[in-house]
């Protein structure tokens, strides 16, 4: 065939091809904060009905993830009366993608972090000034962490679920190369974006935060009750029940050097520190103004598990005791 017939390639940048969004339940909203010409972040909120006096609750989903993992939780909150958000921070979800090579190489925790500020930010004006109780999964209770420790944010109170710990990632090919594991369910999987910030595991491979900092941005840290909640998986195989319990330690033992300085007067009480709630196949224990919540036989993903309900039941315990 003559050179002249064969058709010359055309190559184009193009943009991402539309698409419809993921579905919700009816009972949650999808809203989108506006953050720079044509850029928004998308919010889930599950508003409680009738609107109460609870606090709010703002959670932050890990990587490779969105808002959409917390719809389980979202919604059973939602029904005990508690307004909840979901941030899907950029990359995510139905948020603004900044596209391959800027999303994997040039986006890490400061970046990131700004989300969490903009989601934040929302959330007090829904709530009228009321900080909220932020939750964390994986990654994103790393930067959970992060924000507070930077002091860009300050919160009722903190929950972290499989969390990445502020002392450092616990192995580095963990958080690098993830796997979705089989107990995570197959349609929130399908979900997940095609890439992801390789920065943002990175940024948390050596201590990144401060714990004493962390918990002076946490309101009611050394106040009646207790205001800090580690959740481990006992099957998770990115972060360890061991990582866990060291995190909790280290918490601990920043409220003690808080309260040894006088930046916080802690709240002493024997008989809550004894405490122990049992949860079908999970058991919560309290000490030094700090919860550790083992959830037997649960993945790393325990939000979006078979047996999501349990996690969601310790995590209801906690908030509701709460002052």
């Amino acid at each position: 065939m003559p050179l002249s017939l064969i058709p010359s390639p055309s190559l184009r940048w193009s943009s991402f091809p539309p698409h419809a969004p993921y579905p919700i339940p009816p009972s949650i909203t999808r809203f989108a904060i506006s953050v720079a010409p044509q850029k928004s972040l998308e919010l889930l909120i599950a508003q409680a009905a009738p609107p109460s006096s609870q606090l709010p609750v703002l959670f932050l989903h890990g990587g490779f993830g969105g808002a959409f993992v917390w719809v389980e939780w979202m919604t059973f909150l939602q029904q005990h009366g508690y307004t909840c958000y979901a941030i899907s921070l950029r990359g995510h979800g139905e948020s603004w993608n900044p596209g391959f090579w800027r999303m994997t190489w040039l986006t890490g925790l400061a970046d990131l972090a700004k989300d969490v500020r903009c989601a934040w930010d929302e959330v007090l004006r829904r709530e009228n000034g009321r900080l909220p109780v932020l939750v964390g999964h994986s990654s994103g209770g790393g930067l959970a962490q992060y924000v507070l420790s930077e002091g860009l944010i300050r919160v009722e109170a903190l929950v972290l679920c499989g969390a990445v710990p502020g002392f450092g990632a616990p192995g580095p090919t963990s958080l690098l190369f993830p796997t979705i594991p089989s107990s995570k369910d197959r349609a929130v999987a399908a979900l997940d974006p095609d890439w992801e910030s390789m920065l943002w595991p990175l940024g948390m491979m050596l201590p990144f935060v401060s714990f004493q900092r962390t918990l002076q941005n946490v309101a009611g840290a050394g106040k009646r009750g207790t205001h800090v909640c580690i959740m481990a998986g006992g099957d998770d195989k990115l972060v360890d029940v061991k990582v866990s319990e060291k995190l909790a330690t280290l918490f601990r033992k920043a409220l003690e050097g808080l309260k040894e300085e006088k930046k916080v007067d802690v709240y002493e009480n024997p008989a809550r520190d004894a405490d122990e709630r049992i949860i079908n196949k999970s058991c919560a224990s309290i000490s030094h103004g700090v919860r550790l919540v083992i959830l037997e036989e649960a993945p790393h993903h325990f939000q979006n598990d078979v047996h999501w309900d349990v996690g969601a039941k310790q995590l209801l315990a906690f908030i509701y005791q709460l002052p």
